[in-house]
């Protein structure tokens, strides 16, 4: 009946290297997007561990007659050591309430330097002077810690 040969064709070789390409370029922004990403899930680790911290120190503050804590002890709360978690080292409490986070280092990333949360800290202050005696955190700006803005959790931006 009817003699058509059908060839059968595949892609050729320029549309997938076009498909490789782009795969690439995807790759290239997604995965420091992700990185990013989980540096910033890790930090905000520390930003939950304050919790606690924040909560004594408020209560210190209500109590003491609006005087802030120096240390762990007088904010009633453990050693710095014992709110160690899996992305945070320590948690101290210092003078006039400040409360500084340890973030672990954990270098399953395999990045260094400013692109790396390990071993940087992130600094929350009690800011006095509102209504009612409330105390506001503030951790943004140069005294927000040593890690890169960029990382810190959303509250410290």
């Amino acid at each position: 009946m009817f003699d058509v040969q059908k060839k059968s064709q595949g892609f050729t070789l320029i549309e997938l290297m076009i498909v490789i390409a782009i795969i690439g370029i995807l790759a290239a922004v997604a995965v420091p997007a992700y990185q990013d990403y989980i540096i910033r899930t890790r930090a905000s680790e520390g930003y939950v561990a304050t919790g606690e911290a924040r909560a004594s120190i408020q209560e210190y503050y209500t109590v003491k007659n609006k005087t802030l804590p120096g240390n762990n002890a007088q904010a009633g709360l453990d050693t710095p050591g014992d709110f160690k978690s899996a992305y945070v080292s320590t948690l101290t409490v210092g003078a006039n309430g400040v409360v500084t986070v340890l973030l672990t280092a954990n270098d399953d990333l395999g990045g260094t330097g400013d692109d790396y949360a390990g071993s940087k800290t992130i600094v929350y202050s009690p800011q006095t002077g509102n209504e009612a005696g409330k105390l506001d955190w503030a951790c943004t700006g140069e005294d927000g810690g040593t890690l890169p803005p960029k990382f810190r959790p959303a509250a410290c931006r």
